[in-house]
Protein backbone atom coordinates (compact mmCIF):
# COMPACT_ATOMS: atom_id res chain seq x y z
CA UNK A 1 0.00 0.00 0.00
CA UNK A 2 1.13 3.56 -0.65
CA UNK A 3 1.78 4.61 3.00
CA UNK A 4 3.63 1.62 3.98
CA UNK A 5 5.85 2.94 0.42
CA UNK A 6 6.03 6.26 1.71
CA UNK A 7 6.62 5.08 5.01
CA UNK A 8 9.68 3.19 3.74
CA UNK A 9 11.06 6.35 1.83
CA UNK A 10 10.81 8.48 5.21
CA UNK A 11 12.66 6.03 7.12
CA UNK A 12 15.38 5.81 4.47
CA UNK A 13 15.57 9.58 4.10
CA UNK A 14 16.05 9.91 8.26
CA UNK A 15 18.89 7.38 7.52
CA UNK A 16 16.71 4.49 9.91
CA UNK A 17 17.41 0.84 8.57
CA UNK A 18 14.74 -0.80 10.54
CA UNK A 19 10.68 0.06 10.57
CA UNK A 20 8.01 -1.89 12.64
CA UNK A 21 4.86 -2.01 10.55
CA UNK A 22 2.23 -3.79 12.84
CA UNK A 23 0.32 -5.38 10.27
CA UNK A 24 3.54 -6.71 8.61
CA UNK A 25 5.41 -7.70 11.87
CA UNK A 26 2.95 -9.60 13.51
CA UNK A 27 1.37 -12.38 11.82
CA UNK A 28 -2.18 -11.29 11.40
CA UNK A 29 -4.23 -14.70 11.59
CA UNK A 30 -2.25 -15.68 14.48
CA UNK A 31 -3.52 -15.28 17.70
CA UNK A 32 -0.39 -16.78 19.75
CA UNK A 33 1.69 -14.08 18.01
CA UNK A 34 -0.85 -11.01 18.22
CA UNK A 35 -1.11 -11.93 22.30
CA UNK A 36 2.70 -12.10 22.28
CA UNK A 37 3.60 -8.86 20.24
CA UNK A 38 0.84 -6.65 21.97
CA UNK A 39 1.91 -7.45 25.36
CA UNK A 40 5.25 -6.43 23.54
CA UNK A 41 3.86 -2.58 22.36
CA UNK A 42 5.68 -0.72 25.13
CA UNK A 43 8.26 -1.79 24.77
CA UNK A 44 8.32 -1.44 21.04
CA UNK A 45 6.84 2.45 20.99
CA UNK A 46 8.79 3.56 23.73
CA UNK A 47 12.57 2.60 22.42
CA UNK A 48 11.47 3.76 19.14
CA UNK A 49 13.18 6.60 17.14
CA UNK A 50 10.07 8.06 15.95
CA UNK A 51 6.79 7.42 15.19
CA UNK A 52 5.64 8.06 11.46
CA UNK A 53 1.63 9.33 11.41
CA UNK A 54 0.00 9.32 8.10
CA UNK A 55 -2.53 11.62 10.06
CA UNK A 56 -4.70 12.57 7.00
CA UNK A 57 -4.72 9.10 5.58
CA UNK A 58 -8.44 7.00 6.14
CA UNK A 59 -6.87 3.96 4.74
CA UNK A 60 -3.68 2.22 3.49
CA UNK A 61 -3.69 3.22 0.10
CA UNK A 62 -4.01 7.20 0.47
CA UNK A 63 -0.10 7.72 1.81
CA UNK A 64 1.37 10.27 3.88
CA UNK A 65 2.08 13.30 1.04
CA UNK A 66 -1.07 15.58 0.29
CA UNK A 67 -0.80 18.12 -2.11
CA UNK A 68 -0.39 21.67 -0.52
CA UNK A 69 -0.12 25.17 -1.46
CA UNK A 70 2.71 26.35 -0.18
CA UNK A 71 1.67 29.93 0.41
CA UNK A 72 -0.64 28.20 3.12
CA UNK A 73 2.09 27.19 5.09
CA UNK A 74 4.21 30.94 5.47
CA UNK A 75 4.20 32.44 8.65
CA UNK A 76 1.83 35.81 8.01
CA UNK A 77 3.95 39.21 8.20
CA UNK A 78 2.62 42.93 8.09
CA UNK A 79 4.81 46.07 7.97
CA UNK A 80 3.32 49.11 9.35
CA UNK A 81 3.07 52.47 7.72
CA UNK A 82 2.39 54.50 10.42
CA UNK A 83 2.88 58.25 10.07
CA UNK A 84 2.31 59.18 13.70
CA UNK A 85 3.90 56.80 15.74
CA UNK A 86 7.09 54.08 15.17
CA UNK A 87 6.78 51.58 12.39
CA UNK A 88 7.73 47.48 12.49
CA UNK A 89 7.66 43.95 11.29
CA UNK A 90 5.07 42.42 12.75
CA UNK A 91 4.08 38.37 12.47
CA UNK A 92 -0.04 37.50 12.74
CA UNK A 93 -0.49 34.11 14.53
CA UNK A 94 -3.92 32.15 13.91
CA UNK A 95 -4.83 31.34 17.67
CA UNK A 96 -7.10 28.10 16.02
CA UNK A 97 -4.40 26.66 13.78
CA UNK A 98 -3.56 23.57 15.83
CA UNK A 99 -7.06 22.95 17.22
CA UNK A 100 -8.19 23.49 12.66
CA UNK A 101 -5.57 21.18 11.58
CA UNK A 102 -4.58 18.13 14.08
CA UNK A 103 -7.79 16.66 15.70
CA UNK A 104 -9.99 16.94 12.64
CA UNK A 105 -7.45 13.90 10.46
CA UNK A 106 -9.14 10.51 10.76
CA UNK A 107 -6.03 9.26 12.43
CA UNK A 108 -6.99 10.14 15.80
CA UNK A 109 -10.25 8.05 15.94
CA UNK A 110 -8.08 5.14 15.90
CA UNK A 111 -8.15 3.37 19.38
CA UNK A 112 -4.92 1.31 18.83
CA UNK A 113 -2.89 5.05 17.33
CA UNK A 114 -3.32 6.63 20.97
CA UNK A 115 -1.17 4.72 22.98
CA UNK A 116 1.10 4.36 19.75
CA UNK A 117 1.45 7.78 19.76
CA UNK A 118 1.79 8.48 23.17
CA UNK A 119 4.53 5.57 24.11
CA UNK A 120 6.82 7.20 20.98
CA UNK A 121 9.09 9.70 22.01
CA UNK A 122 8.73 11.87 19.02
CA UNK A 123 5.79 11.89 16.65
CA UNK A 124 6.16 13.40 12.74
CA UNK A 125 2.58 13.80 12.08
CA UNK A 126 1.84 13.89 8.18
CA UNK A 127 -0.94 16.06 8.13
CA UNK A 128 -3.19 17.46 4.71
CA UNK A 129 -2.08 21.26 5.22
CA UNK A 130 1.91 20.48 6.61
CA UNK A 131 4.04 18.33 8.86
CA UNK A 132 3.60 18.61 12.63
CA UNK A 133 6.51 17.68 15.06
CA UNK A 134 5.69 16.30 18.86
CA UNK A 135 8.08 15.39 21.31
CA UNK A 136 8.19 15.75 25.04
CA UNK A 137 9.90 19.20 24.91
CA UNK A 138 7.79 21.01 22.31
CA UNK A 139 5.11 21.18 19.49
CA UNK A 140 6.49 22.78 16.44
CA UNK A 141 5.02 22.77 12.65
CA UNK A 142 6.02 23.65 9.03
CA UNK A 143 4.85 27.33 9.70
CA UNK A 144 6.64 27.39 13.12
CA UNK A 145 9.62 25.39 12.64
CA UNK A 146 11.12 26.40 16.20
CA UNK A 147 8.54 26.04 18.57
CA UNK A 148 4.45 26.85 18.30
CA UNK A 149 3.95 30.13 19.28
CA UNK A 150 2.40 30.63 22.96
CA UNK A 151 -0.64 31.85 21.28
CA UNK A 152 -1.47 29.62 19.61
CA UNK A 153 -4.08 27.49 21.71
CA UNK A 154 -3.28 23.78 21.95
CA UNK A 155 -5.74 21.12 23.54
CA UNK A 156 -4.75 20.42 26.88
CA UNK A 157 -5.39 16.13 25.59
CA UNK A 158 -2.87 16.27 23.29
CA UNK A 159 -0.21 17.66 26.51
CA UNK A 160 -0.12 14.11 27.63
CA UNK A 161 2.79 12.78 25.73
CA UNK A 162 4.60 15.59 27.15
CA UNK A 163 3.71 14.56 30.87
CA UNK A 164 4.08 10.73 29.91
CA UNK A 165 7.45 11.53 28.83
CA UNK A 166 7.99 13.25 32.46
CA UNK A 167 6.14 10.90 34.59
CA UNK A 168 8.78 9.76 36.91
CA UNK A 169 8.97 13.41 38.02
CA UNK A 170 5.29 13.56 39.22
CA UNK A 171 3.48 12.37 42.54
CA UNK A 172 1.05 9.82 42.56
CA UNK A 173 -1.75 12.39 42.68
CA UNK A 174 -0.12 13.85 39.04
CA UNK A 175 0.24 10.26 37.87
CA UNK A 176 -3.48 9.29 38.49
CA UNK A 177 -5.01 12.52 36.75
CA UNK A 178 -2.69 12.12 34.18
CA UNK A 179 -4.44 8.36 33.57
CA UNK A 180 -7.87 9.59 33.74
CA UNK A 181 -7.07 12.29 30.58
CA UNK A 182 -5.68 9.22 28.97
CA UNK A 183 -8.79 7.38 29.01
CA UNK A 184 -10.91 10.05 28.11
CA UNK A 185 -9.17 10.81 25.32
CA UNK A 186 -9.15 6.62 24.50
CA UNK A 187 -13.28 6.79 24.86
CA UNK A 188 -13.56 8.94 21.96
CA UNK A 189 -11.80 6.60 19.67
CA UNK A 190 -13.12 3.66 17.77
CA UNK A 191 -12.32 0.10 17.69
CA UNK A 192 -12.86 -2.68 14.91
CA UNK A 193 -13.04 -5.22 17.44
CA UNK A 194 -14.56 -4.46 21.12
CA UNK A 195 -12.35 -7.30 22.23
CA UNK A 196 -9.41 -5.22 21.73
CA UNK A 197 -10.67 -2.50 24.35
CA UNK A 198 -8.26 -3.15 26.81
CA UNK A 199 -5.57 -4.14 24.68
CA UNK A 200 -5.44 -1.66 23.08
CA UNK A 201 -4.55 0.53 26.04
CA UNK A 202 -2.62 -2.03 28.12
CA UNK A 203 1.33 -0.44 26.45
CA UNK A 204 0.09 3.00 28.75
CA UNK A 205 -1.08 0.83 31.55
CA UNK A 206 2.27 -1.29 31.22
CA UNK A 207 4.03 2.16 31.74
CA UNK A 208 2.18 3.69 34.03
CA UNK A 209 2.37 0.46 36.49
CA UNK A 210 5.84 0.65 36.70
CA UNK A 211 5.45 4.32 37.87
CA UNK A 212 2.19 3.93 40.05
CA UNK A 213 3.77 0.57 41.45
CA UNK A 214 0.12 -0.13 42.15
CA UNK A 215 -2.21 -3.33 41.14
CA UNK A 216 -4.13 -2.94 37.90
CA UNK A 217 -7.60 -3.96 37.46
CA UNK A 218 -9.12 -3.72 33.99
CA UNK A 219 -8.38 0.18 33.86
CA UNK A 220 -8.47 0.96 36.97
CA UNK A 221 -5.95 1.34 39.85
CA UNK A 222 -5.82 -0.17 43.04
CA UNK A 223 -3.81 2.41 45.19
CA UNK A 224 -7.32 4.79 44.68
CA UNK A 225 -10.46 2.26 43.20
CA UNK A 226 -13.20 3.38 45.30
CA UNK A 227 -12.67 7.27 43.52
CA UNK A 228 -12.13 5.72 40.31
CA UNK A 229 -15.31 3.76 40.21
CA UNK A 230 -17.12 7.56 40.67
CA UNK A 231 -17.57 8.04 36.71
CA UNK A 232 -20.45 8.90 34.64
CA UNK A 233 -21.25 8.97 30.92
CA UNK A 234 -20.06 11.96 29.23
CA UNK A 235 -23.16 14.60 27.76
CA UNK A 236 -24.65 13.46 24.59
CA UNK A 237 -22.61 10.22 24.41
CA UNK A 238 -24.95 7.26 22.75
CA UNK A 239 -25.65 3.93 24.82
CA UNK A 240 -23.93 1.67 24.02
CA UNK A 241 -25.08 -1.88 24.88
CA UNK A 242 -23.04 -4.60 26.23
CA UNK A 243 -20.25 -6.71 24.61
CA UNK A 244 -21.59 -10.11 23.62
CA UNK A 245 -18.73 -12.13 25.00
CA UNK A 246 -17.41 -11.27 28.67
CA UNK A 247 -14.50 -8.32 28.23
CA UNK A 248 -13.81 -6.78 32.15
CA UNK A 249 -15.84 -5.84 34.99
CA UNK A 250 -19.32 -4.17 34.69
CA UNK A 251 -17.37 -0.85 35.31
Amino acid sequence: PKTFQDAIYISRSLGVGLLWIDSLCIFQDSKDDWRHQSSNMADIYSNSLCNIAAAAASQASVGCFNERADDLIRPCTVSTKWKDCENGRYQICETQLFRRELPAGPLRTRGWVLQECLLAPRVLYFHKQQLWWECAELLACEMYPLRLPNDVFVDPAYRILHSIRHIKLSGNWEKLHLWAKIVESYMGCCLTNSEDKLVALSGIAKVMQRHLNSPYFAGLWGMSLPSQLLWQRAPHAPYLSRPHGYRAPSW
